[in-house]
């Protein structure tokens, strides 16, 4: 495997690990102390603008419509009561690239209309 692309997969993965505890701290664990939430959020958030800075994109799929033509792994298709057309419900991992070039691609559980049952 060459440098670049070493260098690429660990660029991916630091920018996953930090989406990923971003989302966890603004869901907030019951019980936790508000003011460590809070900067705990202010250095995550100073983490992301760092790589946003440096060209990075971290991208999360979750409320988009789903389209076929994108470029994301489906991991499951998922019925769901309310639901009225394919809409993305879950990222699992974010799509990530770097100036424009991708990096990873996302990985999402879309949520489809429940089948209709014939009388």
């Amino acid at each position: 495997m060459s440098a670049e692309t070493d260098w690429q997969r660990l660029l991916a993965d630091l920018a996953t690990g930090v989406w990923r505890l971003r989302r966890r701290v603004r869901g907030g664990p019951g019980g936790a102390d508000p003011g460590e939430l809070r900067r705990l959020q202010r250095e995550l958030d100073a983490a992301v603008d760092r790589l946003t800075e440096a060209g990075v994109e971290v991208i999360d799929h979750t409320g988009e419509l789903y389209d076929p033509g994108k470029s994301l792994r489906v991991l499951a298709f998922q019925p769901t009561d309310g639901v009225e057309r394919d809409v993305v419900g879950e990222t699992l991992r974010p799509t990530v690239s770097y100036q424009g070039q991708w990096l990873q691609m996302g990985e999402v559980i879309v949520h489809t209309p429940p089948q209709e049952t014939a009388p």
